[in-house]
């Protein structure tokens, strides 16, 4: 009975999805920086919790998102509409048969078993209802045929096609319930990875507390909210004027790079900003008016930069990562 009574789970972690995996790979790549200080702290700690956990975060963006989960039950729902009203339109047909076959004082009674109380539901779109209306029209046809045929006027392939729509629909009623159901599923076991991966990492940072309460430097890599505000997309697009672009700068084994420069320029001018706390970096741009290509860089001391071309659209913040690799040695003359 309990298991019953479970409810579904919801998200435990206050900020985007996106953000959420950004920042478990910042806190387990900072763990694995400062493995041994964990270590020495705590005997439960070790290497492979961290490697666990990025394979957990892995295996949490290959379930599949949203728009995936709701694709196959959107388009089923897209083709029950024509099949619908076709159901509707010989519904309205065969009532058209059952005035012409019975007496006037039989007309409503004769409808109402034919299945007139679910043809307003079904109109508007309770597929169930759809389905129990023509099951009921169908049972109708069956055990008034001669009536309906003469003096009904009901044709003799009226009752054929009445049962194959019916049953048409049905099947495809079966395969939208089943869809819906397993996006549910979907939606579910998405959201326990994800908290899953919330809570493993929100232990870890809780210990990272204790273990650099003497650093504070290193303790902000260890504290969520932090961690959140560096990321910057908790309020999705900027204005009408502007956005943002943040993300990750990592050396060339994946460590977090700090103070590294990330700007932004084109023929009108130039901004730019420097990595924080995990490597991370938000860089804002204003009085957007129309969509313009810029090149964005991300240079390190003796690190050699990185460029690449972007398109700055006002209200749409952008993700850009970069790894840099030391610049090659020259030979020696």
């Amino acid at each position: 009975m309990d298991s019953m009574n479970t409810p579904r789970p919801k998200a435990d972690y206050h900020c985007p999805q996106k953000d959420l995996y950004i920042i478990v790979k910042l806190g387990w790549t900072s763990y694995a920086e400062f493995l041994s200080d964990f270590v020495a702290f705590k005997t439960t700690y070790d290497a492979q919790l961290g490697i666990d956990q990025l394979a957990a975060l892995e295996a949490a963006r290959l379930l599949p998102d949203e728009t995936t989960r709701e694709d196959i039950h959107k388009s089923l729902r897209i083709e029950m509409e024509p099949m619908g009203l076709e159901c509707l339109e010989l519904w309205s047909d065969m009532s058209s048969y059952i005035r012409d076959a019975f007496p006037v004082d039989q007309y409503e009674t004769k409808r109402l078993a034919a299945g007139w109380d679910c043809y307003a539901a079904a109109q508007g779109e309770d597929w169930e209802a759809m389905s129990e209306l023509m099951s009921k029209g169908v049972k109708f046809v069956n055990d008034h045929t001669a009536v309906l045929t003469t003096p009904g006027g009901m044709p003799a392939t009226f009752l054929q096609r009445m049962t194959d729509a019916a049953a048409a629909f049905d099947v495809k009623l079966i395969l939208f319930l089943n869809a819906e159901e397993t996006a549910q599923i979907q939606t579910d076991a998405k959201n326990a990875a994800n908290n899953a991966l919330y809570h493993t990492m929100m232990d870890m940072f809780e210990d990272a507390k204790k273990v650099f309460r003497k650093q504070p430097s290193v303790r902000n890599q260890f504290v969520f909210e932090t961690l959140r505000d560096l990321v910057g997309t908790t309020t999705g697009g900027g204005t009408s004027t502007s956005m943002k672009f943040y993300g990750l700068v990592t050396d060339s084994s994946g460590n977090p790079i700090v103070g590294a420069t990330i700007s932004a320029s084109n023929s009108e001018g130039s901004v730019s900003t420097t990595t924080g706390v995990g490597g991370l970096y938000s860089l804002p741009i204003a009085g957007i008016t129309e969509p313009t290509s810029a090149t964005l860089r991300a240079e390190f001391l003796e690190m050699g930069a990185v460029s690449r071309p972007v398109t700055i659209v006002a209200g749409v913040n952008q993700e850009q990562n970069f790894q840099l690799f030391p610049e090659p040695t020259p030979p020696t003359p």
